[in-house]
């Protein structure tokens, strides 16, 4: 049907949901809490469907390989490919608009408007509609009085003793600050799941584990223990920072009159305006970039580390580090960082010369299996108890419902996933037990704004929300775990705490949360309520052998199993037809 005109918003915040017509009103971006309100074909990611957002994510992957093809050599800067270590973030930066074209140019195709109206300034959406606009045939406006867009802070509480300490290094850091590696030290890029590897170096007279300044080790004593046995790899300087910047200038001032038809999606103009954006993220870190290179060379240049440990290389900086380690000459030893249970379009783990992974199920799409691939288990020191029962009779259970975020690394989970898993989860428990207590968990990236919203939405359900506990206590505490596609709802089992995975995304989740598996699986409110009944019933859930096996905690010891690795030192690659498990 042809509707008068489409008015398209940058975002739904600061809007009333209620108010917006399907048709009539398009969203480029929801504001989470109006996950449940906003109608249906309202927002940009309800006019594609699951497969459609496939090809999207391929898309969008191929075109930014084609963005780099043209601009990895040209974007070399002291040799660091700018490019290269920004990849995630170019590709979590493209997605989004790639996702709002295709969206809204369904819309556009749906409805037939005769005009669309842009409903504030900003430029991102404007270049975007033009695109859409252009190729359909239609005339673009804008109405008098439209003002830019307020971006919505995030927020997330940080614990006074971290702000503390951050403080302190800051200010002890403000000119730089120098490395001190020991000989024979192995350098640790720190993040939890790799804790206790370096808990047990500490007790060990004879590993000499090291850090990086800027991905220190959580705790002051395990902070200065570290430093004293392996040393530390220091910092840039501002001024080293503001020199690479410079010299980095002129590459992406010549970068910037290149060609841009290679970051064309959708059948649409937009590789100038994303051409534009990709710089400019590139350009906002390449000081750092260079300059953070550099103090990395000058410290594994002088042969004193002799092995480098880290987890995911999604983030940049640990990214750069294991380039830089490479170049180096120091073998690296990536342990997997979580479950990889969403779709890849890019795939994390590709680097490092040896690979640890909890288990595969797990484990990342990989394609370079020409090296070491050992399956270590699960990380943590486990001994998981028997699933726990509910006491008969028992009516105010206490649930934890663990988030469900849209993956800023594909669009397959749709921006509604969050409120619609939580909301879902409230109705369904304070149904079948009004008197229970709902315990919310976002997950560590989720915008804490919407909870509260939700949290007044049901003002006779008594809900909370933890978002800093420690995942396993509050995991413990609780009588029953409503899961997502998380590490965390496998991790469940560990404590005996009976698992049901809700599904709302649309599309079927891999096993042990999906496919033939023994674990509860529920793909709508009501059958979210009819699997709450059998528990009640039953008092009991199965699932926990699948969930255990799927985490690899087979009571095995990890920790031991990498230091065992590291013992052995360098290793021939595996053979690509046959990865081994050690």
């Amino acid at each position: 049907m042809r509707v008068p005109s489409v008015r398209v918003y940058t975002t739904s915040s600061g809007l009333d949901p209620a108010e917006l017509r399907p048709g009539a009103d398009v969203v480029l971006e929801l504001d989470e809490a109006h996950g449940v309100d906003a109608p249906w074909e309202v927002l940009v990611d309800d006019y594609l469907s699951v497969e459609a957002r496939g090809r999207l994510d391929a898309a969008t992957v191929a075109a930014l390989g084609r963005w780099r093809a043209s601009y990895d050599e040209r974007l070399t800067v002291d040799g660091v490919c700018l490019p290269f270590v920004r990849e995630w973030p170019l590709l979590r930066l493209i997605l989004p608009t790639a996702r709002g074209a295709a969206g809204l140019s369904r819309a556009v195709e749906r409805h037939r408007p005769a005009s669309i109206e842009v409903m504030d300034r900003d430029p991102h959406t404007h270049a975007v509609v033009a695109a859409v606009a252009e190729r359909a045939g239609v005339p673009v406006t804008t109405p008098e009085g439209a003002g830019p867009v307020e971006g919505r802070p995030r927020w997330r509480p940080v614990p006074l003793g971290r702000r503390l300490r951050r403080l302190a290094l800051r200010l002890a850091t403000v000119l730089g600050a120098p490395s001190l590696l020991r000989r024979d030290s192995v350098l640790i890029v720190s993040y939890w799941p790799l804790i206790p590897l370096l808990d047990r170096m500490l007790s060990d007279r004879d590993w000499k584990p090291a850090m990086l300044l800027a991905k220190r080790p959580t705790g002051p004593r395990r902070i200065l223990r570290t430093a004293l046995r392996g040393g530390w790899v220091g910092l840039s300087s501002p001024q080293g920072v503001r020199r690479a910047a410079g010299r980095a200038q002129e590459a992406l001032d010549a970068a910037r009159r290149g060609p841009t038809s290679s970051l064309d999606l959708c059948g649409l103009p937009l590789g100038a305006l994303l051409h534009r954006r990709a710089l400019e993220l590139v350009r906002a870190s390449a000081g750092t970039d260079v300059a953070d290179a550099a103090v990395l060379r000058r410290a594994l240049s002088r042969g004193q580390a002799t092995r480098l440990v880290a987890g995911s290389v999604v983030d940049p900086d640990t990214r750069l580090i294991v380039s830089v380690a490479g170049e180096a000459g120091i073998r690296t030893l990536l342990l997997a960082h979580g479950a990889y249970l969403l779709p890849q379009p890019l795939v994390d783990m590709e680097l490092g010369d040896e690979l640890a992974l909890w288990s595969w199920t797990v484990a990342p799409p990989l394609r370079n299996r020409d090296r070491p691939i050992h399956v270590v288990g699960y990380p943590l020191p486990h001994s998981p108890p028997a699933t726990r029962e509910l006491a008969p009779g028992r009516d105010d259970p206490t649930v934890v419902v663990l988030g469900q975020n849209g993956h800023p690394y594909t669009s397959t989970i749709d921006a509604r996933i969050a409120v619609r898993q939580y909301t879902a989860a409230i109705r369904a428990v304070s149904t079948r037990f009004p008197r229970a207590t709902v315990v919310l968990r976002p997950h560590p990236s989720a915008d804490l704004g919407p909870l509260g919203s939700l949290v007044a939405r049901f003002p006779s359900v008594r809900v909370e929300v933890d978002a800093t506990g420690a995942i396993l206590d509050l995991l413990g505490r609780a009588d029953l775990c409503i899961g997502g596609s998380s590490a965390a709802t496998m991790q469940a089992a560990l404590v005996g705490t009976p698992v049901v995975v809700l599904n709302l995304s649309g599309f079927e989740w891999p096993w042990p949360i999906g496919g033939a598996t023994t674990v509860s699986v529920a793909r709508s409110e009501a059958e979210l309520r009819t699997t709450l009944d059998h528990w009640a019933g039953a008092r009991t859930l199965h699932g926990r052998d699948d969930l255990l096996e799927g985490l690899g905690a087979r009571g095995a010891d990890a920790t031991e199993h990498l230091l065992r690795i590291l013992e052995r030192g360098p290793q021939g690659p595996s053979s690509p037809d046959r990865v081994r498990e050690s």
